[in-house]
Formats: structure tokens, sequence, C-alpha cells
């Protein structure tokens, strides 16, 4: 800068102010730029690639928006907090197309960047949850979800068996709904963290405990989590077509527990379980502010049975048949609303399916 000025003095006193070179007044004028705007308008620039893969992404257009993240991540101008959501949407978006290796090296590079990263289950379906988990583990070297914050206590929802008696195969998947609505539903205080489903699951399976149901295990799954207490249980569907649900909130550390309880009801009751047991955890575990749980009302064995067939597809990535499931039970339920968040979550690889379909056709 201090070459520019004392090259603008000496062209005056040269060739007078209006014969001033014009290279050296469009110098100037681009020197006057502060580091400070260069360096906004490139993090503005970043960021608008960004909502374009994005949007890419939620359309199905994968090649396109692994290109526009792969060019923020390999841009050293871009800042850390926009680098760390294109690895994320760039390790979903290999998932999608089964490129492994890359996947994992998207969310290696992330958890690296921050170990602590959560990724959102409410946006990627689970095949993309286990991705990053994987990479997750194998960098950091746990199981854990998040870094744990002192204020805050976690609880798992770990495993529902079905006890229906005579016994009733056709209800297994149940299994996979009590543990889906449980988990969401059981948002009652800002001092209570809940683990995902789709994380319980992958531990369950790397760990291969051979019952999963007992205590023991259950509190095992709950250490590598590094939580504080772990909720199981059983339900039974009766002759009369009501629901049994029994729990029981178990204390990690020594293995006591903290309260067993049952509630029986319809189908479309399942609100006032959740409200119930709300309660009781709350009291167990001294939480002071409860929040309404999420309604989810499903108002029929068949639209539980339909939803939870669908969460089994979706977790193997058979999108397709998943959604026809989430389809059916919507029918039967149209105000189960938590069919429509795991719609929302598979919605971009429908898109990518029926995309890379019709360029067959």
């Amino acid at each position: 800068m201090f070459f520019l000025i004392r090259l603008f003095r000496l062209s005056i006193q040269n060739f007078g102010f209006r014969r001033i070179p014009l290279f050296l007044v469009g110098l100037m004028l681009t020197s006057s730029v502060s580091g400070q705007d260069l360096d906004d308008r490139i993090s503005s620039a970043n960021a608008r690639g960004l909502d374009a893969a994005i949007a890419a992404f939620e359309d199905g257009k994968l090649d396109d928006s692994i290109q526009l993240l792969e060019g923020i991540v390999n841009d050293s101008s871009a800042t850390t907090m926009v680098k760390k959501k294109a690895l994320c949407y760039l390790g979903a978006c290999f998932t999608a197309k089964k490129l492994t290796e890359s996947a994992l090296w998207a969310f290696s590079e992330l958890v690296r960047m921050e170990p602590c990263f959560t990724i959102d289950s409410n946006k990627f379906p689970p095949p993309v949850l286990k991705a990053f988990y994987e990479a997750r583990k194998e960098n950091v070297e746990n199981y854990e979800s998040h870094c744990i914050d002192p204020g805050i206590q976690t609880m798992a929802v770990v495993d529902f068996k079905n006890r229906t008696y005579p016994p009733n195969p056709d209800y297994d998947p149940l299994e996979y709904l009590i543990m889906e609505l449980l988990g969401p539903s059981l948002v009652i205080s800002d001092s209570l963290k809940i683990v995902e489903r789709d994380q319980i699951d992958w531990v369950l399976s790397e760990q291969q405990f051979q019952n999963q149901h007992e205590t023991e295990n259950a509190v095992r799954t709950g250490r590598l989590l590094a939580v504080h207490v772990v909720l199981l249980g059983s339900f039974s569907v009766l002759k009369d077509g009501d629901l049994l649900l029994t729990t029981r909130l178990v204390k990690v550390e020594t293995g006591e527990q903290l309260f067993s309880t049952k509630h029986r009801g319809a189908f479309n009751d399942f609100e006032r379980h959740i409200e119930e047991l709300s309660k009781k955890i709350a009291t167990a575990l001294n939480l002071k502010k409860i929040y309404k749980p999420k309604a989810n009302v499903f108002n029929s064995v068949e639209a539980g049975l339909a939803f939870a067939e669908g969460l089994i597809d979706m977790d193997k990535g058979l999108y397709r048949q998943a959604n026809k499931k989430f389809e059916h039970a919507l029918q039967l339920a149209p105000k189960f609303i938590e069919v429509q968040r795991q719609q929302d979550r598979i919605a971009p690889y429908l898109n990518y399916i029926a995309g890379t379909t019709s360029v067959k056709n």
C-alpha cells in the first residue's frame, strides 16, 4: 500500500492530476477494499454455494450436489462451519450412491474437525447415520453420540420385546415402533437428552449381544453410549386389541432399577401412556421442567405395523418400499405425524431414485 501511495504522488508530479494512468487509479481503488470485506464476500459466496448444494441434494441431484460440496471442502477460504456442513451432506450423498469408502472419508474428516459433532437424524435416514457412527468410532474410539454436558442427563430407549401371548411373530415389527416413538416423544425436559434409536440399533448390531432384552446387556449398551439411564421393557397385543406396555428405567452406573410400570390401553391411547411415563421419568431423575410429548396418533394395530415395517425397509435402504408402507400407515391413520417425519428423511433419496430410473428409461 505504501508503494502505491508513493507511485501516486510521483504520477501527479510527472504527469499532473488529470493524466494519472488509469491502471493506477484502478489499482488504488481495488486496494482500498478491506481484508474483512473480502473475507465477507468469500464467506457469502461459500454460503450460497452450500445452499445450492443442499437444494440439489434435496432434489435428488446427487452428482450436482457432490460437485458443489467438493468445491467447498477443497476451498481453503471456506469457513469451518461451512466446511463441516458440506462434509456432512457430502457423506450423505456418497452413502446414497453406495460409495462407502468416500462416505467414511467425508464423515471422518468431519469428526476430525469436530469430535462432538451430532448428526441430525431428522434429515438423514439410518444408512447415512450408521456410516457417520462408524466413522466416528474409528476416529474418536467410542460410541458416545455427543459430548456430555455435566448439567444434562442422558437416556437411551434400548429395546422392547414382543411378549404377546400366544406368541405371534407378526407383531415383531412393533418392537421398532415402540423404540421409534418413545425416543422422540420423551422430550420431557431441557435437562434430559435422548439418544436416537438409529445409534442404539447400530451399537447393538456392533456388539452382537445374544439377548439384548436383558437388563445386563441394556446396561452395557448404556455404558458404551455413556448415558446415565436406560429405558427398556416389553409389549403385548391383547385379545381385545389393547396394547400392554411394560417399562423399566435402570441406572447405568449401578444397574439399579429406578422404577417399573405398566400401561394398558388402545393403540390410540399411546400419547397418554407417554405422558404418564414422562412424569415417572421426571420424578426419578429429579427433572423440574416437563414438556408435553409430541402426539403420534395411530389408531390401530394395522397402522402401527405398516409404519414399523416401513422403518425396517428404511433401515435397509429400501426407500421405495418403505415409502409405500408409510403411505399405507397414513391411509389408516391420517394424524400419524411421525410417519411424515420419516418420509421427509427419505425424500431426497426417492427423488434420486426417480431421476436415475427416468434416465434409464
